[in-house]
């Protein structure tokens, strides 16, 4: 999506749910599961329209090697970078995604410019319509989930529902998402989907992605 018509929105500013990437599967290339370049490039020649990269405890110039290399792979995928704005400004990343505890998005936006994909982790309602100067919001855990990346009790497809009828901006659900819930999920009308187990932990990548892309 261009820059010149793709809009920074904020939750409660009225601009309207503009979508900052293709709606469906959004992949999570995770270092505890491995690899993450390789992890990456396997999402992307599946076909996952955005890919994060995610590697929390790594120092900054191996995160910045892994994400300059996944940069040169993503000729199709949105790349977005785990907390890290400033790994995310010097590869040119196309955005970041912050925590609760992260910098704020303003800053973010300061660092990466108008350009840049801007998304939130949130776990309460309250979060979410509390956010601002986002372009998508990160919404769960929505299922007990094994791995890392989700804390704190599941909110479940009710929450994740009204998540979505009160946000101004795309909402990407999260947690413990597999096919045996995704059409759950799936009805609540969220616009995507992160999945790292289900995709990161099958035998095979690609056929994981076919099985977690929007249903025809």
């Amino acid at each position: 999506m261009g820059g010149d018509t793709r809009k920074s929105g904020c939750a409660g500013d009225g601009v309207g749910r503009v979508s900052p990437f293709s709606p469906g599967l959004y992949g999570i290339a995770d270092a505890t599961y491995g690899d993450p370049v390789a992890m990456g490039t396997a999402l992307h020649e599946a076909g996952c329209p955005v890919i994060q990269l995610r590697a929390k405890d790594w120092a900054t110039a191996d995160l910045t090697g892994a994400a300059k290399a996944l940069r040169t792979v993503c000729t199709r995928a949105k790349l977005i970078i785990n907390d890290r704005v400033d790994v995310a400004a010097e590869i040119g990343a196309d955005g970041v995604h912050l925590g609760q505890g992260d910098c704020s998005a303003l800053e973010a936006r300061e660092m990466l410019g108008a350009s840049a994909l801007i998304g939130l982790s949130t776990h309460t309602l309250a979060q979410v319509n509390d956010a601002a100067h986002v372009d998508y919001i990160g919404f769960g855990p929505i299922f007990g989930s094994r791995t890392k990346i989700q804390t704190g009790t599941p909110v479940g497809t009710e929450q994740l529902a009204m998540a979505v009828q009160i946000s101004q901006v795309p909402i990407v659900a999260i947690g413990g998402i597999d096919h045996s819930n995704l059409q759950k999920v799936q009805g609540t009308g969220v616009h995507s989907w992160a999945v790292i187990r289900a995709l990161l932990g099958a035998d095979s990548i690609s056929a994981a992605v076919r099985q977690m892309a929007p249903h025809p």
